[in-house]
């Protein structure tokens, strides 16, 4: 049997004994949630000595998924941390990547100086796990340097940080 649903340029052949009842509660059961803001946990650590936290790490996240499109936002706020660790930072993504890629919306705020920085994160194809740098001015123009507990700024209590971005996600996820 061959229809057009929904909103298909061409006919989808239905799978072998599979009515179109069927099809239409799996269709919508894989994307009721198209389109809806979802909170979830990320995780956050670095690529040295992992930071340490008075309870659980202040770290919220939310995404909107639409088909493979995925849009997410994450804020980090540093409160509760006791030691800040040692190496580059990084933070998980709601999906695994299917193409590497960049995201730009980020920005550090260095409360205690009033100062804030941009932030970039790195995104590896079949990966959920974002690599996160700041922007550095050198003598050629701006380059990304990685985001640690002295870069750009020496981090403090006072500070913390958000960044957002949309990638795809791979077909598995």
């Amino acid at each position: 049997m061959e229809y057009q649903y929904p909103f298909y340029e061409s006919g989808v052949e239905l799978p072998e004994g599979m009515s179109l009842d069927d099809y239409r509660h799996e269709y919508y059961k894989n994307n009721r949630n198209t389109g809806r803001v979802i909170a979830y946990t990320p995780e956050g650590g670095t690529d040295d000595t992992q930071p340490t936290f008075d309870g659980d790490p202040l770290i919220t996240g939310h995404y909107v998924r639409i088909g493979s499109a995925v849009h997410f936002e994450i804020s980090v706020d540093f409160d509760n941390i006791t030691s800040f660790g040692t190496g580059e930072y990084y933070l998980t993504l709601p999906f695994p990547a299917r193409f590497e890629s960049a995201v730009r919306e980020g920005q550090l705020h260095d409360d205690s100086a009033g100062v804030s920085y941009h932030m970039t994160g790195e995104i590896h194809a079949d990966s959920d796990v974002m690599q996160l740098f700041s922007s550095d001015k050198v003598a050629s123009g701006v380059q990304d340097a990685e985001f640690t507990s002295s870069s750009p700024v020496t981090l403090t209590t006072a500070d913390h940080f958000h960044i957002s971005g949309t990638y795809i996600a791979a077909e598995t996820a």
